[in-house]
Formats: structure tokens, C-alpha cells, sequence
């Protein structure tokens, strides 16, 4: 996972960071190493974790996945979202490959 796929995510969505929010973009970046390691480690909390802490570091990906209606034609971004919608019921198989698909 990197940067690009999330801002590509976001383009034409509405979802681009104000001018007066942090730039946070290399917690961001940690952050999905982070759950890239802990899917790969198969660490579940871990993985939870650091979906939390992506939401928490960059507001306007927490925005894009709780927009409503949801912009179905975005691969990546239901990608993304169908990826914490795994964690958060604890399917590591399904997050694994949510998160493959998001990659690609």
C-alpha cells in the first residue's frame, strides 16, 4: 500500500485535505506499513490498530470511507473500506484480501 493508491482513491471524491490540516502524510504512510506488517504477521489487533490509527492521521481517508451515498465506482476506495469493514469483525483472510485488492 502507499500514498498514491489512497490519493488516487480520493481524486474526484471530495475527500482532499484542507490547507489548515496538519500534513500528516508520513504517519499515514507508517501507519500502512504498519497494517501491511500486521496483515502479513497475521496480528489481527495490530492490523485493527493501525486502520485506527490511518483514520485518525489522515481525516479525509476516515471521510472518504463514511461518505454517504458511498462512490461505488471507486475500486480502491471500497477496497479500502471493505478492508476495515473485515477487521472490525475479525476476518484476517477477508482483510488480506481486501487489502490485495486495494493494492492492485
Amino acid at each position: 500500500m502507499n500514498l498514491e493508491h489512497i490519493t488516487d482513491a480520493l481524486a474526484g471524491q471530495g475527500g482532499t485535505a484542507e490547507p489548515s490540516q496538519p500534513d500528516n502524510s508520513r504517519d499515514t504512510y507508517m501507519d500502512f506499513r504498519a497494517l501491511e506488517h500486521a496483515l502479513f504477521s497475521d496480528d489481527l489487533g495490530a492490523a485493527g490498530e493501525a486502520f485506527r490509527r490511518i483514520q485518525n492521521d489522515a481525516p479525509q481517508i476516515s471521510e472518504a470511507l463514511s461518505r454517504h451515498p458511498f462512490p461505488v465506482d471507486n475500486r480502491r476506495l471500497r477496497a479500502l473500506r471493505e478492508l476495515g469493514q473485515r477487521l472490525l469483525i475479525g476476518d484476517l483472510d477477508g482483510a488480506k484480501q481486501a487489502s490485495t485488492e486495494f493494492q492492485y
